[in-house]
């Protein structure tokens, strides 16, 4: 065999395993890239009104819950055992 053939073969097997690791280093680089996008909250904005619309929802189910623990802690008290009398007083 030629050396030049045996380079040629060399470097046919090298090529792909080459292009296969510069590829993938390119998305290592994009991945991190979203992660620290992510991370600083860029693509992540909420709008607005959207936020409002979600905080007002929130205090709604804050107060929804708030009641709800009120009624609840009106019926314990209604389903007490009632205490026994005490004798002349």
């Amino acid at each position: 065999m030629p050396p030049g053939f045996m380079f040629f073969q060399l470097l046919m097997m090298a090529v792909p395993a080459g292009a296969l690791g510069f590829f993938g280093w390119l998305a290592l680089r994009f991945v991190r890239a979203r992660e620290l996008d992510a991370a600083r909250g860029i693509g992540a904005s909420v709008r607005p009104d959207e936020l409002q619309r979600l905080q007002d929802t929130v205090l709604s189910l804050q107060s929804e819950v708030q009641a709800l623990r009120e009624r609840q802690e009106f019926v314990e008290r209604l389903l007490e055992k009632p205490r026994p009398e005490r004798p002349g007083g």
